[in-house]
Formats: C-alpha cells, sequence, structure tokens
C-alpha cells in the first residue's frame, strides 16, 4: 500500500510540477502512460480520467492527503486463509464516518496568525531564484539577514521556476513561520513534514524588499496542532525517489 501510495504521489507531483494538466497534448500522453502501468476498475476510461484531470487544475502534491485504513491485526487469518489483515474496528468506523460527512482525516494545521514571538536570530532560511533575475537571490539574503535572519548557505538556483515567493516549511516550526511571513508577506506557503527547521525561501519576480514588521524579543512555548487518530501523508511527502 505504501508504495501504491508513493507512486500515486509521484504521478501528481510530476503532473502539476511540469504542466502536464494545463497542456491537453502532454495530459493525454500521461494518461496514456498511467492506464499502461497501473490496473484500473474496468469501468474507468479515458475520458473519465481526463475529466478528474479538468477537475484538477489547482491541485498540488501537498494538498493531497494519503492514509492506510488502520489496522488491529496486519497477521489475520480468515477461514484458513493466511497474508490477510484485519481493519480496526473502532478507527475504521470513525474513518468512514469522517470521508461520509467531509470531515478531515488529516490533523489541523497550527494558525499561522496571531502575535510574532520568534526572534529573525532563531530563524534559518535558504534563498533559492525561482524567477529569470539575475541577483535578486543575493539581494534578497542581504535584505533578511540584514533583519537578523540567519542565512545557511550562499543562494542557489530554483529546480523550477516560480511566479510567486514561496516559502517551505516544516509544520512544527509554525511559530517561527509567523515571523519570516511577516518579513515576506503575501509569500504562497507550502507545509512539507520532516523538512526541519531550515525555511527554504523560493523567490518569486514579485519580490521587491523585506517588510518592515515588529521584531519580537521573546520566545514562547511551542504551539501544537489539532491531533487526529490517523496517520496521514502528504502527496508530495510520499514520492518515489
Amino acid at each position: 500500500m505504501h508504495r501504491q501510495q508513493k507512486f500515486m504521489g509521484s504521478m501528481l507531483n510530476a503532473a502539476t510540477s511540469s504542466g502536464t494538466l494545463l497542456n491537453p497534448i502532454k495530459l493525454l500522453s500521461f494518461i496514456n502512460a498511467a492506464l499502461s502501468t497501473v490496473t484500473t476498475d474496468p469501468g474507468l476510461t479515458r475520458d473519465d480520467l481526463l475529466t478528474l484531470a479538468s477537475q484538477m487544475k489547482g491541485l498540488s502534491a501537498s494538498s493531497l492527503h494519503m492514509l492506510t485504513v488502520p489496522l488491529s491485526n496486519i497477521n489475520y487469518s480468515a477461514d484458513g486463509v493466511y497474508g490477510a489483515v484485519l481493519w480496526d474496528p473502532t478507527l475504521s468506523a470513525e474513518l468512514w464516518r469522517r470521508i461520509r460527512l467531509d470531515i478531515p482525516v488529516a490533523p489541523t494545521p497550527a494558525k499561522i496568525t496571531g502575535a510574532l514571538t520568534i526572534p529573525p536570530s532563531m530563524i534559518d532560511i535558504a534563498v533559492q531564484n525561482g524567477s529569470s533575475i539575475n541577483g535578486l537571490a543575493a539581494k534578497a539574503v542581504a535584505d533578511l539577514t540584514n533583519v537578523g535572519f540567519v542565512s545557511m548557505g550562499a543562494p542557489t538556483t530554483a529546480l523550477s521556476a516560480v511566479t510567486k515567493t514561496t516559502i517551505t516549511y516544516d509544520p512544527v516550526y509554525t511559530d517561527s513561520l509567523r515571523t519570516l511571513r511577516a518579513a515576506l508577506p503575501g509569500s504562497l506557503l507550502v507545509a512539507k513534514k520532516g523538512e526541519g527547521k531550515t525555511f527554504i525561501v523560493t523567490l518569486g519576480a514579485d519580490y521587491k524588499a523585506v517588510a518592515t514588521f515588529a521584531i519580537p524579543t521573546k520566545t514562547p512555548a511551542p504551539s501544537t496542532s489539532a491531533s487526529s487518530p490517523f496517520v496521514v501523508q502528504s502527496g508530495a511527502d510520499a514520492i518515489c525517489k
């Protein structure tokens, strides 16, 4: 199941990162390749997938959530047949209830609004240039370090271009994110579990300068997010490497 999730995450990541969903020729080729690779329900047609793809144009891999039905026995024997698994009767019932009522199964992320509490001197950043403007990353590093952020090395060129400045962050460090977002208001946020304490700032052509903000001097206890009984993985994390 985990291999299948990684495959699906990789497919969506490839489709969204290369503009496949926006290009009819690329999309048809992509769907044909997918249908030749995986086994689908006999009732699922190429036209069905094209319709689905048209509805997914604004979807990103990070917004896709995948999970495995909670199990109570991974070595279950059903009528003498081995190699079966047994669903957890309580958690599986709760999972279907949430899906039926359209209730989120992923943990609710901590809020990124509120007072700033982490000073820039405690926040590590890595800057990438996702635009075609030469020297933009060097300027941004200088701007950010001048107000106290800690650069973790020389700026680099992003693997893919972006039109809008993006901050990739680990949800564990939401308090620090608020401070960085204050310096870069309007930037897009991409949560990536396990990214660590360094924030990845990918610059778009929209970057001009660091905004003025009140620098906090005290640090609070770490914030937490609402819990969930299910282990949910983002499509951005579940990719084949």
